[in-house]
């Protein structure tokens, strides 16, 4: 799914940006204890190279980065 994504700055706001954020939330549960760490690895290194097509200065590279965080895992 995640090579699917459009690096285009609109894929990473709004109900685009939600669902990322859910998915992230979802994948830190899946990886609870670092079960699955290796993989969420690869699956960040993905979303990783979708976000580095973004301009640098562009907001939406930031937002992009930020999805599939543990940190943005964790939001309520």
């Amino acid at each position: 799914m995640i090579g699917e994504l459009d690096a285009k700055p609109d894929t990473f706001f709004g109900r685009n940006q939600k669902s990322l954020e859910r998915m992230g939330r979802k994948l830190a549960a899946w990886n609870k204890g670092n079960v699955h760490g290796d993989s969420l690895r690869r699956i960040q290194a993905q979303m990783a190279g979708v976000c580095a097509k973004l301009p640098v200065a562009d907001p939406a590279r930031a937002m992009c980065s930020a999805a599939l965080l543990p940190a943005t895992a964790t939001k309520a």
